[in-house]
């Protein structure tokens, strides 16, 4: 994805408002990157951005909704998914120096959205990247009722019924079927 680098000293305390765009062609890249997805875009989509300075602190804001298809976990089946995104991120400058950390350490929600950038810019494009893999499901399902696919055949049960033999219980799980509720 192309950066979309902002330069420290024009962002303002007072705010700026902007909105960006993404292409479909933008979009899968996203989707298709190191980790691909089962998502691809339907549509270019603006984001919305709102980035003010609080300090040494750089407050990101964002928001949009993007046209997606998506493949049901279930039947497999492609459906469109209309994904809201909306995020807010407090870029801090990195430490100089991190001593060694614990093993374990928790985490405050603040503290989860608190991105540490260098330099005298911010990679936006980066950022909003990682949040709009963030926001996607990692299971998407074309409907709440979606019965998926038969699991002897193969077939889509949302669209045909099965004309396998019903399923043969495991004889040790037999005797559970006495069991009354």
């Amino acid at each position: 994805m192309k950066k979309m680098l902002v330069k420290l000293n024009e962002i303002s305390e007072s705010g700026s408002e902007s909105e960006r765009e993404f292409s479909s062609e933008d979009l899968n890249e996203i989707f298709s990157g190191d980790m691909p997805t089962r998502f691809s875009a339907r549509a270019s989509v603006k984001v919305r951005t709102v980035m003010y300075r609080a300090g040494l602190d750089v407050v990101v804001e964002a928001e949009g909704n993007l046209p997606l298809i998506a493949g049901c976990s279930s039947c497999l089946q492609d459906f469109d998914l209309d994904m809201p995104v909306s995020f807010r991120m407090t870029l801090q400058p990195a430490p100089a120096q991190v001593g060694e950390l614990p093993e374990e350490m928790g985490l405050s929600e603040e503290e989860v959205r608190r991105v540490y950038y260098t330099g005298n810019s911010i990679d936006l494009g980066n950022l909003l990247r990682e949040q709009i893999l963030l926001s996607v499901p990692m299971f998407p399902r074309c409907a709440k009722d979606c019965k998926g696919l038969c699991s002897s055949c193969g077939c889509n049960l949302n669209l045909e019924t099965c004309t396998c033999e019903s399923r043969v219980v495991d004889p040790r799980f037999a005797v559970l079927k006495n069991l009354k509720a």
